[in-house]
């Protein structure tokens, strides 16, 4: 295995619900050299003997078991992944319904299904619901936990602040022409920002729920995310209801496939660079300098920033839409796709870990605690893998 500092070959693939297989059982298997212009698949199966220890067919190997976990080679490109199953699987918080998005803390989770507008708040180790928040004129885009991990912060058309101890939403934010894609939080959480497909970057006041300045993106926002780092001051000063921003970069994803780093004091851009062809869907910050992009036909890219230039690498090619994207240490980071998949990526090992479970339905958002990684699928289900 190459580490994440050289392209990735390929994919493996396994059948989704692997773990459950009994002794004699059969499982099919496939790697996918995803090249567009050569393209190539080989097919394989594997069974469990006792239930435990893996035979493979030909091409393949098995490197490691272990419980709820497969590590498989192919053996003539020598790509290895490693399988784990989820320790839990919750299907009751929707009732079956499509899930759209999910923010946890260690102890709550909050969601929200497909086409809908009421977020659910409930408890992680069993799905068992909370709160209902009701409130939002339209489809809820985005969620964030504030660092309290007691109040959620919203966004559909609008901004929303809530309560998940009493379900009260004492701030309601107004002001993006088209509606928000993406939240964060800045600091301790009396300033967020939001981005939207209108183009803008906007900072917020959550003391008096006023626009405290607005960003120019010059392309729809899908997607932001915020790192500390030694920035030029802002001339002037500073707005008595801004907070926490002096020392503070945001990187935004582009639909024009550009990828944009500006101060969130100054509003100055800092760096922009073309990273794709196609529109970046996802970013985030691995430290201030470096930067994990993903793209609507399936990059991965690591964006290296400092003070001459902008460096952008491709550090896999996926053959499908990937939705979404979780940093998990300076050195690891998640994303899920359309196809169904969840993938782990290390970047100093360059261990590639894919998360079982969901057969082929859309993974539209992931969300990490401190001790286990949660996808939420089309299928209903909400999977919890440990870390």
């Amino acid at each position: 295995m190459v580490g994440l500092s050289e392209f990735i070959p390929g994919k493996l693939y396994i059948q989704a619900d692997w773990y459950e297989a009994t002794a004699q059982d059969k499982c099919w298997i496939f790697y996918d050299n995803c090249n567009p212009e050569d393209p190539s698949k080989v097919e394989g199966e594997m069974w469990a003997r006792d239930g435990s220890n893996w035979t493979v067919s030909d091409k393949f190997s098995v490197v490691a078991t272990s419980k709820r976990r497969i590590t498989l080679t192919h053996t003539e490109s020598n790509y290895t992944c490693d399988f784990r199953a989820p320790s839990l699987e919750i299907s009751n918080v929707h009732g079956g319904k499509s899930v759209a998005n999910i923010a946890v803390t260690d102890v709550l989770g909050a969601s929200v299904a497909q086409n809908d507008s009421t977020i659910l708040v409930w408890q992680l180790s069993n799905g068992e619901i909370r709160r209902k928040l009701d409130g939002h004129s339209f489809d809820v885009s985005a969620l964030r936990f504030f660092p309290s991990n007691i109040v959620l912060l919203s966004a559909g058309m609008e901004l929303k602040v809530w309560s998940c101890e009493t379900g009260e939403c004492p701030r309601t934010m107004i002001g993006h022409s088209r509606p928000v894609s993406c939240l964060s939080i800045v600091g301790r959480g009396k300033n967020v920002v939001s981005g939207s497909s209108d183009a803008s970057i906007k900072l917020w006041s959550c003391a008096t729920g006023i626009t405290v300045k607005t960003i120019s993106n010059q392309s729809p926002v899908n997607c932001i995310d915020i790192s500390s780092a030694s920035v030029p001051s802002a001339d002037g000063p500073m707005s008595p209801d801004e907070h926490d921003t002096g020392d503070k970069i945001i990187a935004s994803a582009g639909a024009d496939g550009s990828l944009r780093v500006f101060s969130l004091s100054s509003s100055e851009l800092l760096f922009q660079a073309k990273v794709s062809s196609s529109s970046l869907n996802c970013c985030a910050f691995l430290s201030s300098s470096q930067v994990i992009c993903t793209s609507e036909t399936g990059e991965i890219c690591l964006v290296e920033l400092n003070s001459e230039r902008i460096r952008a690498k491709t550090l896999h090619r996926l053959k499908c839409l990937i939705l979404d994207l979780c940093v998990l240490s300076p050195l690891e980071f998640a994303v899920s796709t359309q196809e169904g998949c969840a993938t782990i990526y290390n970047l100093s090992s360059g261990k590639i870990t894919e998360l079982s479970g969901s057969d082929c339905d859309p993974i539209p958002r992931i969300a990490a605690n401190s001790s286990h990684l949660y996808t939420c699928c089309r299928d209903g289900k909400i999977r919890s893998y440990k870390l």
